[in-house]
């Protein structure tokens, strides 16, 4: 081997060492950066936010300021009454998401059964009757609450130093106020900043500040239903805060639990003078059950769908007082426009269990909803109201190429009501209203407004671009078709 091909060998040799030694000080910076957040791995999700980065031709103005919310209790973003353990998560995060989004299906036409057929329910009373002296109750639930790191850029304000989500629901207020009880999901856990180790993040493990729960309070939420997906985001100390945070604010939750004592505790609220029991299942825990959250999260913290007893849970509930069952479900495959074979089939056993009302969440996209009977176990049919999914309520996932239809979701609402001649309680009156999320601005300083389907089709707002008011024409179409079979009344706005 002469000279020349040795030097040669030792500069590729030398090269190698020096890429080798380069690789290593990036990931060790990347280790040290708390802003750094892994790269999105999902192809799928990366074509829909490329999509959905192109601005619309014609500028918007900015939307009208709201009032900040007051701080918490630290005068920071967490709120920690109760002197929460802030331990760092057990386990490195992953970078890989749960699970590919799964590809769109068309509309179920054919979904809802004939009358003929076993599954098939009597349509209940279409509107409350007369209700002198009578006990009644309207509730409502709103969709699914997504902050995505963009969201997360434009409520930051630099100078306080805090985040603020108010304006994002400033629209929204007569969508979730006029109710007796207004529930709704945020799909992640609110904790608090130290209980993840990238800080406040969104896709894929979402970490959002507790402070979003002051601005959905201002906007006449009620409830959070606590079990879904990415609740264990922050690990079972961030949840656990994350119910501290509620309770100091004074939201009232279901679905979460600090101890097996209050798991073990029936989840019953007085409305109007209505035992109203809930109880809210999730289907799975972007994968935080196999990475090593606390196994307390598991046996007590959440309730799963896997190895569910709902009969028991039912019959628990409506022993400890409840004249009416609502199950809260976090189910489904992502971004279907119809319900899964297995939600289905989990319906028709949570309906035979007993339940009244099913809600169901997840799937980031509106589904069917209507009337269904199962006969229990003993023997007696029982019908119950469903909706299969809520769609979004606030979210950057945008519509791509008309197919998934993830820029909007409804406001469902039923009514509860003394039956005067049983002294029971009947669910009466289902109904939907279309909301959908309205965006203005481009990448790096976009803004959003959760506003009325309707109220925008009939009054296009001042400023709204033609490609904004053409989509809010579109959604309006698909909200019809999606519940035309549904027997629900659309809620005139």
């Amino acid at each position: 081997m002469d000279n020349g091909t040795l030097r040669m060998l030792g500069v590729a040799a030398l090269a190698v060492l020096l890429m080798f030694g380069l690789i290593k000080l990036i990931g060790s910076r990347r280790s040290q950066n708390t802003d750094y957040v892994p790269p999105m791995k999902t192809e799928d999700y990366l074509a829909m936010l490329a999509a959905s980065a192109q601005p619309d031709a014609t500028a918007e103005p900015a939307f009208p300021d709201v009032t900040d919310e007051p701080a918490l209790p630290d005068g920071g973003q967490d709120a920690l009454p109760d002197g929460a353990d802030a331990t760092e998560p057990p386990t490195e995060f992953s970078d890989e998401p749960t699970a590919e989004p799964e590809s769109e299906s068309g509309p179920d036409e054919g979904f809802f059964p004939s009358a003929s057929e076993e599954e098939s329910a009597p349509v209940p009373t279409a509107a409350p009757v007369s209700t002198d002296g009578l006990r009644t109750a309207r509730l409502r639930f709103a969709g699914d609450v997504v902050v995505d790191k963009e969201m997360l850029t434009t409520a930051y304000n630099s100078k306080t130093q805090k985040y603020s989500f108010k304006n994002f629901f400033g629209l929204a207020r007569d969508l979730l106020s006029n109710a007796d009880l207004t529930a709704i999901n945020v799909d992640g856990s609110m904790g608090g900043e130290k209980y993840y180790k990238y800080g406040y993040s969104g896709y894929p493990q979402f970490n959002t500040p507790p402070t979003l729960m002051y601005a959905l309070q201002d906007a006449g939420v009620d409830m959070l239903t606590l079990a879904n997906n990415h609740c264990l985001d922050g690990w079972w100390e961030g949840f656990k805060q994350q119910i501290n945070n509620a309770d100091y604010v004074g939201l009232l939750h279901i679905g979460g639990f600090r101890t097996k004592e209050e798991h073990d505790t029936p989840e019953i609220f007085e409305i109007n003078g209505i035992k109203v029991g809930f109880l809210n299942y999730t289907q799975s825990f972007n994968s935080m059950d196999s990475r090593g959250v606390d196994k307390a999260a598991l046996q007590y913290g959440v309730r799963s769908t896997k190895g569910a007893d709902y009969a028991g849970d039912i019959k628990k509930v409506r022993a400890a007082g409840a004249e009416v069952v609502v199950v809260v479900m976090h189910w489904g495959k992502e971004y279907l426009l119809s319900p899964d074979d297995n939600q289905k089939a989990m319906a028709k056993e949570i309906v035979a269990a007993g339940a009244d009302v099913i809600v169901g969440g997840h799937p980031h996209t509106a589904q069917v909803g209507g009337w269904m009977s199962a006969t229990t176990s003993t023997g007696e049919t029982h019908n119950c109201l469903i909706i299969y999914s809520l769609g979004n309520f606030l979210t950057e996932h945008r519509n791509v190429a008309g197919a998934l239809r993830t820029d909007w979701g409804v406001v469902f609402e039923f009514t509860l009501q003394e039956n005067p001649a049983t002294g029971k309680i009947d669910v009466v009156a289902p109904k939907y209203l279309p909301v959908g999320v309205w965006r203005i601005g481009s990448p790096g300083a976009y803004d959003w407004r959760v506003v009325s389907v309707d109220a925008t089709v009939a009054n296009r707002p001042a400023g709204m671009s033609d490609s904004a008011y053409e989509r809010f024409l579109a959604i309006s179409e698909e909200a019809s078709s999606t519940y035309a079979k549904s027997g629900f009344e659309r809620i005139a706005y």
